[in-house]
């Protein structure tokens, strides 16, 4: 998996999402702080370290919610959603 990270903007750039050596994004919008963007492009890039740490704790937590008396169901069920409206993405 490639390695997602920002460059922070200033006066004169916006904020930039790289991969590698890559931009692959920008975020602008001209009604959000200097502090917004740059917290925006953080939580863009870490996207993908969160989205395969999902994959794998819903992998790990499958076991657990088996048993019928399982409290953790609901939350199980709302990672599953959530992982999967990523994956429509692809």
């Amino acid at each position: 998996m490639k390695t997602w990270g920002i460059i922070p903007g200033n006066h004169r750039r916006l904020p930039q999402i790289i991969t590698g050596k890559k931009v692959v994004a920008e975020i602008n919008a001209y009604y959000w702080t200097d502090e917004e963007m740059e917290a925006n492009a953080h939580l863009i890039a870490s996207a993908p370290d969160m989205y395969e740490a999902l994959k794998a704790l819903i992998f790990q937590f499958a076991m657990a919610v088996e048993h019928p008396y399982s409290k953790d169901k609901k939350i199980y069920e709302q990672a599953k959603k959530a992982l999967a409206k990523a994956e429509e993405m692809k």
